[in-house]
């Protein structure tokens, strides 16, 4: 069987698994990497060979990567460091702008966090800001989905984005770059799409009904939340013999003194 085909038959019977059966995203990758390989012709000792080395290749690459940034995921969700980063936001660019607030937290959340558990997490504060400015609710999660969504699918350590990363031979610190350049577009694009579409639109458009449990519970002046610093500090932290890399790389180079002087002229 052509490659293609079986490719195609292959994502299909991935999209079976995860959506119609709800299988394990991990068996269900594992399955439609043995369905492809069969299909394709390979022999089936080599097939369980193929998987086995491309997995540790991958784990060998960026495993522990993903195991950090899980980690610090996991402490700034335990810390409530991502709630003092959105509440910073809110007060630097002020209440009547918490669209765009929202874009930014998401933005920069959603790069130690993943997106699904991050939208979890700050979907109270956006409640209690709604219900504190008057502004339309559908427009702050709409902005929030697109700054978590935007780093989440472009910025490294996110394992997809890191996984591509380390299929394709990137540099991390590099994909890191060019991912959050990337991203920064499609998240003010999101911002947008919520101010414009959703300005105009009646109240019954996107209401629903809210329980008890769902009511927001933020204190919006909460003082038992880390520091601004502390919050914003373990971003930076993550990873940073890839940033270290790049400015030993520019201060060795030749020219550093006419780099320099010009960028302190400009």
């Amino acid at each position: 069987m052509p490659i293609e085909l079986a490719f195609l038959i292959g994502i299909a019977v991935l999209l079976f698994l995860a959506l119609k059966l709800k299988v394990n995203a991990f068996m269900a990758l594992l399955a439609t990497a043995l369905v492809i390989g069969v299909l394709s012709g390979m022999p089936q000792t080599k097939v369980v060979d193929a998987i086995v080395s491309g997995f540790s290749g991958t784990v060998k690459s960026i495993g522990i990567v993903i195991i950090f940034g899980i980690m610090l995921g996991n402490y700034l969700d335990a810390s409530r460091g991502t709630t003092r980063m959105a509440l910073d936001t809110i007060r630097m660019v002020g209440q009547k702008r918490s669209g765009i607030a929202m874009v930014i937290t998401g933005y920069i959340v959603s790069i130690p966090v993943f997106s699904d558990a991050a939208f979890v997490i700050l979907s109270p504060l956006v409640k209690a800001i709604a219900k504190r400015t008057k502004i339309s609710i559908a427009i702050l999660s709409v902005s929030l989905s697109a700054g978590l969504l935007a780093t989440h699918v472009y910025v490294p350590p996110t394992p997809g984005p890191l996984a591509a990363a380390g299929m394709l031979g990137i540099d991390i610190g590099r994909a890191i770059l060019y991912g959050s350049f990337a991203a920064l577009f499609m998240a003010l694009a999101g911002w947008l799409f919520a101010e414009i579409y959703f300005k105009n639109k009646k109240d019954d458009f996107y209401t629903y009904q809210e329980t008890e449990a769902q009511k927001p519970d933020v204190d919006m002046n909460s003082d038992d939340l880390p520091g601004s610093l502390a919050s914003i500090m373990p971003l930076f932290c993550a990873d940073p013999s890839h940033y270290s890399k790049y400015f030993l790389q520019y201060a060795a180079a030749e020219n550093i003194t006419y780099r320099t002087s010009c960028g302190i002229y400009w």
